[in-house]
């Protein structure tokens, strides 16, 4: 049995709210100078102005996140005969996250607060008069702590929200010998396992109506369940004749069956062969499958502001890929959309509210795998030994998540408005503009990733000490990546930044007596930042190679007492001093040389 428990809190701030907030002439609380700036402003008399406002007088947005784990795991084994044996189990595990943000503001009633009139006997009211009747008092902004204490209690709020998910798994297991063939024993393993997830959300009311300056967050309740059938055979098939010194077929074969996206399967068949004791190749080709989780299948709508393009507006045409201009025109034409359309300058003033939702309809993902490879440990070099493989994983039905933009592109950009994309959009009946949208999982992706592996091992042993090398090097072959199955959207991503060509990381480590050093060595291949770059898009695109060294140490003092120090960065390698490069910390080291001491001592 194992039983555990956690319990961890949290803490940050976030920046203060900022919100659009309308101004009109006659706000009482505006100078005759800020008041005449309105008036010029109006596109229409009385129309006010909209202004960002910023309300650091009320300080940043902080939060508080406790959070806690149990789990409960209960497992027997045993033998069943001399050559079977058998493992039962069962785990439940629960996690609970309640999360508060402190300082969070009402949002129209921020808007209802800060927008005063006078009434008839001279007092400052609130505009209006709902607002007034639900207890608005007038909020003033204009300026560095004018505010009223009673006027900001009203706008201002905390809220919370409480989630949790759950996990419940049982199986059991048996494996053994079936029965002996001239190479060998068939080894075998048979498993069922049945597991079950639920996760629930449940936002401050008045996070779910929208109320706060933050984006509408929707309850999320959802489950699946899974029962999974698996076996497993290695089944030797030959043994010390010419050229063989044994030879192995290694099989599996997995059933699956998902309440959410149905049944399916996943299998492998690999080779290992042995020439000698020298020279081992292996092979492998599988099948692997990834459900949709709870989150991309049951994901409420949860809001989200984007920038986002109308490929139906006039003044983006010259803009259009020209492969896909007479279907934008056509599926444009179709919704109703005349062709000298051209959203308001309100519209293209600022983003575009939509939302993050689920997909039930979701599929498997599904990975095919291709590995082949060989080991060489020579006998005539004591401690030596070089593994080479190349691998391919190529994967279809791939999830992709779609942004506002890119659901604008791909409904209009299709051979038809008949797509997954265009029942995302919602326009305004009267002035064809875009009100709304929704940010939804597919399976259109495909993504196709192969390479090969370098490691190299050798140890020295001499009467001053013993050297170890290790050196292990990647050789990214091809990286692409489809997000919507068109042909054109087919993205080559080999030799960029995020993924160079080689990769190498070089150890080498000394040990004598009680004194051991490791120097490191990591090396990146020179990249660039685009593969489709162009001299007229910038001319900054090469990055040359880069390389840092690491060297740490330890001296046991006693069996108890340990002291260490090292050097990371030795030679203070900074990134390359370029835009789009300098401030990738994902990539280069972002801190430059340091230092580090230690003790350790075991009681």
């Amino acid at each position: 049995m194992e039983a555990s428990y956690a319990k961890s809190e949290a803490y940050g701030e976030g920046s203060p709210a900022f919100l659009t907030i309308p101004l009109h002439v006659d706000n009482a609380f505006l100078s005759p100078e800020a008041a005449s700036l309105v008036k010029a402003s109006e596109r229409r008399p009385g129309d006010g102005a909209r202004v960002g406002y910023l309300a650091s007088d009320f300080g940043n947005r902080k939060y508080s996140q406790e959070r806690t784990t149990a789990r409960l795991a209960l497992g027997l084994e045993g033998a069943i005969s001399d050559t079977w044996s058998y493992d039962v189990y069962a785990t439940v595990g629960h996690v609970q996250a309640d999360t508060e943000w402190y300082g969070e503001m009402f949002e129209q009633r921020f808007k209802d607060a800060v927008d005063v009139i006078r009434d008839r006997s001279g007092a400052l009211v609130c505009r209006s008069e709902h607002a007034r009747a639900n207890g608005c008092k007038p909020l003033n902004v204009f300026g560095r702590g004018l505010y009223d204490k009673a006027a900001y209690n009203w706008v201002s709020t905390d809220a919370i929200r409480r989630s949790s998910i759950d996990q419940y798994v049982a199986g059991a297991s048996v494996s053994g010998d079936l029965f002996e063939l001239p190479a060998g024993f068939i080894a075998a393993a048979f498993s069922l396992e049945y597991r079950k997830e639920t996760a629930d959300t449940l936002p401050d009311p008045a996070m779910r109506e929208g109320l706060l300056f933050n984006n509408r967050s929707q309850p999320l309740s959802g489950e699946f369940d899974v029962t999974e059938a698996s076996a497993e055979l290695s089944v030797p098939l030959l043994k010390d004749v010419m050229l063989v010194q044994d030879l192995t077929l290694e099989t599996a074969f997995r059933y699956m069956d998902y309440s959410t996206s149905g049944s399916d399967n996943a299998w492998k068949v690999g080779f290992n062969w042995a020439l000698n004791d020298d020279f081992r190749i292996r092979a492998n080709r599988s099948k692997s499958v990834r459900a949709p989780n709870i989150a991309e299948l049951f994901n409420p709508a949860s809001q989200t502001f984007r920038g986002i393009s109308d490929y139906c507006a006039a003044s983006y045409r010259n803009r259009i890929n020209p492969t896909y201009l007479s279907n934008v025109l056509a599926n444009c034409a179709a919704q109703g959309i005349p062709t000298t359309f051209e959203p308001s300058q309100e519209w293209y003033g600022s983003t575009r509210p939509g939302f993050i939702v689920g997909n039930p309809e979701l599929k498997n993902e599904v990975a095919n795998d291709f590995t082949l490879g060989f080991i060489y440990t020579p006998s005539y070099l004591e401690n030596f030994s070089l593994t080479v493989d190349y691998w391919k994983f190529d994967m279809e039905n791939v999830i992709n998540n779609f942004s506002g933009a890119a659901v604008v592109k791909y409904c209009y950009q299709s051979s038809s408005t008949n797509n997954q994309f265009c029942p995302l959009l919602r326009r305004d009946p009267t002035t064809h503009e875009i009100v709304n949208y929704f940010e939804k999982p597919f399976n259109s992706a495909s993504s196709v990733t192969s390479g090969v592996d370098f490691e190299v091992n050798y140890r020295l042993e001499t009467g001053f000490g013993d050297w170890g090398f290790r050196l292990f090097s990647t050789y990214l072959e091809e990286r692409s990546f489809n997000p919507t199955g068109f042909a054109d959207d087919n993205v080559k991503s080999a030799g960029e930044q995020a993924r160079p060509r080689w990769r190498h990381r070089l150890t080498t480590d000394y040990t004598y007596n009680d004194f051991s050093a490791v120097l490191t060595a990591n090396h990146r291949s020179s990249t660039v930042l685009d593969n489709e770059w162009s001299p007229n898009q910038n001319n900054y695109n090469d990055i040359p190679s880069y390389t840092t060294f690491d060297l740490t140490s330890r001296y046991n003092i006693t069996d108890a007492l340990q002291v260490r120090a090292g050097i990371l960065n030795m030679f203070d390698r900074t990134p390359p001093r370029q835009p789009g490069v300098y401030n990738q910390g994902a990539y280069y080291d972002m801190l430059g040389q340091r230092f580090t001491v230690g003790v350790n001592y075991k009681f």
